[in-house]
């Protein structure tokens, strides 16, 4: 800010925001703060004192183990609050309650919305100032500045509704924002901490376009997946085709949605064989079949193709059972689908 060359300069503390500007407003980057996070920048400090010296982040932010693994070197290790909670529980360790009062401490605003702009100095001629928080709010305003209605500005950027203090981690503790407010309010003094300022050069820190992971999938790769029919998967890809669909999958990803499942644990008796069910079996509705072929560690599919393995047929099994004999796939019954999995 007190260079002056920069028309809107972002907050750069938040890595989800860093996150989202990097993966889907990358021309937005030249805005992003270019210095290190607080908690790279006190970990960088520690181990400059104290070479030696293993660094460990405590906090609410889940976030932060991700950019701890990105930018190796500074931070060794990330607990949030519930991680180091249960660690002490099972060490049967419990903490004096007490509270550390003075009033240089400031800095102590920094984890709620606005908490940046409470502890800096907002003196440079011709900007505005403005905290913005939750990723929604998030994508509307960088979608103001691609447009081009936004400058001369320093904006606070923050992932979380209420910032750091209303993560997904504490919100499951903490459910009033304003209480919480409140009382990191009545912590925090009206002072800074008396630390001595590092060079600015050594906080500089260079933010480069993050590609997205590999491309949307295709129809056709929609349908292969277990439960999923033709119908179902063209469903599935206008979806993602969709103009807003890339702004949601971004919002649940900063919000820490965990986009990877791993699946279930399973047998192997099926395991690698592709089996779709058809007609009405003996004893086994298709649900039940379906969710024994998963089981077992096989795939159960809603179509019939050259990669099927068995097709389960029963009274009635109609198409799928005559593309099956046209396509060469073997052909089980319900009693020999049991024996193959040991029943």
């Amino acid at each position: 800010l007190a260079e002056g060359t920069r028309d809107i300069i972002i907050s750069s503390c938040c890595h989800s925001v860093n996150l989202l500007i990097q993966k889907h407003f990358p021309a937005e980057l030249p805005y992003l703060a270019d210095v290190l996070s607080p908690m790279q920048a006190h970990c960088a400090e520690i181990k400059k004192r104290h070479p030696d010296a293993k660094t460990v982040f405590i906090g609410p932010c889940v976030a932060k183990k991700d950019e701890a693994e990105h930018y190796a070197g500074l931070v060794d290790a990330v607990l949030t609050y519930e991680e180091l909670t249960r660690w002490m529980e099972s060490e049967h360790i419990t903490p004096e309650p007490d509270m550390d009062r003075t009033e240089e401490s400031r800095a102590r605003f920094f984890p709620t919305t606005g908490g940046i702009l409470k502890t800096m100095a907002q003196n440079a001629p011709g900007y505005s100032y403005l905290a913005i928080d939750g990723v929604e709010n998030c994508i509307a305003a960088l979608r103001e500045i691609e447009n081009g209605n936004v400058h001369r500005c320093f904006i606070e950027m923050s992932a979380c509704v209420g910032s750091c203090v209303g993560g997904p981690v504490m919100e499951k503790y903490h459910r009033s924002p304003v209480r919480d407010y409140m009382a990191v309010a009545g912590y925090a003094g009206k002072k800074d901490f008396a630390v001595a300022q590092p060079d600015a050069l050594t906080l500089k820190k260079q933010f480069e376009p993050i590609s997205q992971r590999g491309e949307l999938p295709t129809e056709e790769q929609i349908a292969e997946i277990d439960g999923f029919g033709g119908i179902m998967a063209q469903s599935v890809a206008e979806f993602f085709a969709r103009e807003g669909t890339a702004d949601l999958l971004a919002r649940l990803a900063a919000a820490g949605v965990n986009m990877v499942w791993h699946g279930e644990p399973r047998g192997t008796a099926l395991e690698g064989l592709t089996i779709v069910v058809t007609g009405t079996l003996p004893t086994l509705s298709r649900q039940e079949a379906e969710t024994l072929i998963k089981q077992n560690g096989g795939k159960a599919s809603g179509s019939v193709s050259k990669k099927t393995s068995y097709v389960l047929a029963g009274e009635a099994a109609g198409s799928k059972l005559t593309k099956a004999q046209t396509l060469g796939v073997p052909v089980i019954d319900e009693a020999e689908f049991l024996s193959m999995i040991g029943r």
